[in-house]
């Protein structure tokens, strides 16, 4: 069982709502694992864009280490990278990203498999590792047709199970997989309401 306080540390971060999300169901042990994205800072054509302050990331991590999870906290990174803007000449914008990158599971054996894989291009494993059904994962990386959400009931569509489920469905195993959407909405919404209407928000 998590601790209220720990709980209400969760919801006080910076930390984006999937991102608590993520952290409380791997906890509670509906997830084996996530990883977090910690963006500090973005640099644009020479300018900064701040995302997250040096208190916001220090609390961050002293949640994550109170947690009791198995992580792995790596240093700070600059990620260089390019988008095409609409110049006529076709010209690239640099962006330089300031991020720290953080895997955390509810087991060691588990962080294990997730750094195993994290850094390759095995998209299977890397969905087995955080979790994703098995054919939702087939769907995600060719292996069985995917469904077109947008042929889903409305109801469906709508409602919370949605929100926690993998990037894709399949055609023939939807069911199971939005069931477990449902279970981990249901999970959230007990444990932390503040953290489950911050994820409805997603919706809007």
């Amino acid at each position: 069982m998590i601790s209220k306080n720990f709980i209400r540390a969760v919801e006080k971060t910076a930390l984006e709502a999937e991102d608590k999300s993520n952290l409380l169901l791997v906890i509670g042990e509906i997830k084996p694992a996530l990883v977090i994205d910690l963006t500090i800072n973005r640099k644009i054509k020479g300018k900064d864009y701040p995302y997250l302050s040096k208190t916001d990331t220090e609390e961050i991590i002293k949640v994550i280490k109170a947690s009791g999870l198995s992580h792995q906290i790596r240093d700070k990174q600059i990620v260089v990278s390019e988008f095409e803007t609409k110049n006529p000449l076709g010209e690239k914008t640099k962006v330089s990203t300031e991020t720290i990158e953080i895997l955390a599971a509810n087991s060691t054996k588990k962080l294990r498999a997730l750094e195993k894989c994290w850094w390759s291009d095995d998209d299977v494993m890397i969905g087995r590792a955080l979790g994703y059904p098995e054919t939702a994962i087939q769907a995600f990386v060719g292996g069985r047709a995917a469904l077109d959400i947008e042929t889903l009931p409305k109801k469906v569509k709508d409602g919370d199970a949605i929100l926690f489920l993998s990037p894709k469905l399949s055609c023939d195993h939807w069911q199971e997989e939005l069931a477990e959407g449902r279970k981990r909405a249901t999970y959230i919404k007990e444990v932390s309401p503040i953290i489950y209407r911050q994820m409805l928000k997603y919706k809007k």
